[in-house]
């Protein structure tokens, strides 16, 4: 794609029918008690026309904030132009110029722990300062958007299209990727949350057995003491063993050594040729943490055919820093290349 070709991406814009009927259920609620705490509270008047008035007022009112949840729920267009950004919502339009782009921010929400999703921001420089701008758009889009306008302000996406752009990847690079430090550095980590869960265990045990011999009227407290480091065992022992499964479920597609050069790309004993990838998609290496439960480093191959496969790289600083894979960065710089020349949509996964 040539960046003089505009981009559009869009929102996705909520059913209006739900939305009205959601309004008019809440907002008829909220009116119709508002309604009636002013008649029977402040008014202290309650009679069947009071009833009608609750009723026919508090429909009004959900009806109301129904209409307004409709008319207010306008899908977000974003044009991508040669040197110019566009966010338009309704009738509010937005532009910076492509130059003052800064890059990307994802926020993960949570609400008592639980995720409620994610904030996406792109970061503008305008009269000297940063502004962030809060863009609406689902993961994908979102990280095609900042892979788009990166390739545009750096003239990487020309590259793919120019004649005097390069057509040949220039050199043969090799990477090794130090998966048996990885498997050594995991099974120093496992043996020590076994260690530690069965110290954690017998002082709590200890305790126990200490309270029941010299504090004999603390029996029962004793008792729950040790059916509590019992299910503590049993809780530090699973959380070991799960983490130990999901490291060797990703270490069986940690590639020991990465190929690129002009005609494939090798990764383990896996070849892909550039007329079957679709997309190549990566874990920022500015990341120290995805803010993810697996905090791993991954690489996601997109077939044409729409096959997926995905490659584990080490974890993230915030995972593990001593499990760092060191080449890291400079592997996504190389792909980066390799997929401009090659004509091969490059994401960096920002969500």
């Amino acid at each position: 794609m040539s960046s003089d070709e505009k981009v559009i991406f869009k929102s996705k814009k909520s059913n209006s029918i739900m939305l009205f009927f959601l309004g008019l259920i809440i907002g008829g609620a909220i009116g119709a008690l508002l309604i009636w705490y002013l008649f029977t509270e402040i008014l202290n008047t309650y009679t069947d026309t009071t009833v009608l008035i609750i009723i026919i007022g508090g429909g009004a009112i959900g009806a109301l904030i129904g209409y307004l949840c409709v008319i207010t729920n306008k899908q977000t267009v974003i044009e991508l132009d040669k040197d110019k950004f566009r966010m338009t919502r309704g009738t509010k339009v937005t532009e910076f110029p492509l130059a003052a782009f800064q890059g990307s921010h994802v926020t993960r929400n949570y609400t008592n722990g639980v995720y409620t999703g994610s904030t996406r921001s792109l970061k503008f420089l305008s009269n000297g300062k940063t502004k962030s701008l809060v863009v609406p758009l689902e993961d994908e889009d979102f990280t095609e958007l900042v892979s788009r306008m990166g390739l545009r302000k750096s003239g990487a996406e020309d590259l793919q299209d120019t004649a005097e752009g390069p057509l040949v990847f220039q050199g043969f690079e090799t990477l090794e990727v130090p998966v048996d430090a990885f498997v050594e550095r995991n099974s120093k980590v496992f043996k020590r949350g076994i260690i530690v869960s069965i110290v954690v265990f017998v002082v709590a045990l200890l305790i126990c057995v200490g309270l029941m011999i010299f504090s004999p009227q603390d029996k029962s407290f004793a008792v729950i003491l040790g059916l509590l480091a019992v299910v503590l065992l049993i809780a530090l022992l699973i959380a070991a063993v799960v983490k130990n499964a999901r490291f060797k479920k990703n270490l069986k597609t940690t590639p020991r050594t990465v190929t690129v050069d002009d005609t494939k790309l090798v990764l383990g004993e896996d070849s892909y040729y550039p007329d079957d990838i679709d997309s190549i998609k990566v874990t920022p290496p500015s990341y120290d943490s995805t803010n993810k439960d697996n905090e791993y480093r991954v690489l996601t191959i997109k077939r044409k055919s729409g096959d997926t496969k995905k490659y584990y790289f080490g974890r993230t600083k915030k995972g593990d820093e001593k499990m760092m894979y060191e080449d890291y960065k400079k592997l996504v710089v190389l792909l980066f290349d390799w997929c401009a020349i090659k004509k091969i949509h490059f994401l960096q996964v920002l969500g």
